[in-house]
């Protein structure tokens, strides 16, 4: 280490420097530090910085003999996706990377994560199918990262397998309770409206029902969004509450295929231009009207929170006799529209990219399963042919 002093309009400063090779171009390179003294104690915490500096440069070179820890790995590799996914996906990546953290001890090296262990990781997990895809992609990421970075040299996540669960009569049930009957909406929906205080939840419900669309998109909805000549709504972003909801504002949609437009039936025209008018009522009579320009709101101007949306909902569901196995949240309503574009023959590519699905696989599922109504068709055919 050397020190070279500088005078400045300000004083004197003291730069120190030191020299290292580059293991990748294998020349000398430079760091330096500048501080105002040169005492002992300057060069004491010169030579530390130095050093410190010199590690993280060389430390960015090393490939397979890094002894990187999970914990570091887990840190590294969630930081920079942090930066690339929207914080609806970050909420489930982070949920996911608990169940990993409280598996894997923080200071497990990457490099004696075997495919062993893995497949032990995996075999200990009891969640649904649909979770355990989702928890085996982020960890496939992440170990690929790793392998990308020359971490490690292979990933342990290549070969170990899901243990997924069979089938059962349950599953199936499971799925004909994923949405609702066109009656069991009719009688929720009247129901909802009978009340001043539910009704913003039966306009936003029905709207639901009629569009297919997320609850985030919906509440993020303002009126430069309606094409009311062309009966057109562009989904152009998200509700972002980061902030909390009288600070809402409109974010990125979920994913790049939710980016789209939506023709609107001459009932979904309706119900927006009610809305549009109550606002502008409730506007005019409510001093502390919060008015940020969203169309689906509470009488104060507010988005409608989903937490109070569903409790709303799941209050009201027993009360018009739909059955307790039948989860009534906001999804319910997505998932219904797409069983009724389905019981019309609608063809599944037209139905995901109105709902805006980047992959079928939910759509899928509620599009292959029977509905009460096809049903009847298919017995109505084979009695007409005599079987």
């Amino acid at each position: 280490m050397w020190m070279e002093k500088r005078k400045r309009k300000n004083g004197t400063r003291y730069l120190f420097a030191e020299r290292y090779i580059d293991p990748l171009t294998g020349k000398n390179q430079k760091v330096s530090v500048t501080l105002t003294s040169n005492s002992n104690r300057a060069q004491k915490e010169a030579s530390m910085l130095l050093n410190k500096m010199i590690e993280d440069r060389l430390n960015k070179t090393k490939t397979n003999n890094t002894k990187l820890t999970f914990s570091e790995l887990y840190d590294e590799f969630f930081k920079l996706k942090k930066k690339t996914v929207r914080p609806s996906s970050m909420r489930v990546y982070n949920a996911i990377g608990k169940i990993l953290k409280k598996y894997f001890k923080d200071d497990y090296l990457i490099e004696n994560i075997n495919t062993r262990i893995m497949q032990d990781f995996f075999n200990s997990l009891d969640y649904s199918n649909e979770y355990l895809k989702s928890i085996k992609a982020l960890v496939s990421e992440m170990f690929s990262y790793a392998v990308e970075l020359q971490y490690i040299d292979r990933s342990p996540v290549q070969f170990a397998r899901i243990p997924y669960k069979s089938k059962t009569i349950h599953d199936i049930q499971k799925t004909q309770n994923k949405y609702l009957e066109k009656d069991e909406v009719e009688n929720l929906l009247t129901h909802l409206n009978r009340f001043k205080r539910t009704r913003p939840t039966a306009r936003l419900a029905e709207f639901l029902y009629l569009t297919g669309m997320r609850i985030g998109e919906a509440t993020a909805l303002k009126k430069e969004d309606i094409d009311l000549e062309n009966k057109v709504v562009h989904i152009t972003g998200s509700i972002d509450i980061s902030k909390g909801y009288k600070l809402a504002e409109k974010g990125l949609t979920k994913t790049d295929t939710s980016f789209r437009d939506i023709y609107l039936t001459d009932r979904a025209i309706k119900l927006l231009k009610t809305c549009l008018a109550e606002n502008k009522i409730a506007m005019k009579g409510t001093e502390t009207y919060n008015d940020r320009g969203f169309i689906f709101t509470t009488w104060s101007g507010t988005p409608i929170q989903v937490n109070s949306f569903n409790r709303t909902l799941k209050h009201a569901a027993p009360l018009v006799g739909i059955s307790s196995d039948k989860t009534v949240t906001s999804h319910i309503f997505r998932h219904t529209h797409i069983s009724i574009l389905a019981e019309n023959n609608i063809p599944l590519q037209a139905i995901m990219q109105r709902v805006g699905h980047k992959n079928s696989d939910i759509t899928q599922e509620i599009y292959t399963h029977v509905t009460k109504k096809m049903n009847k068709q298919v017995l109505a055919s084979l009695e007409s042919l005599g079987l």
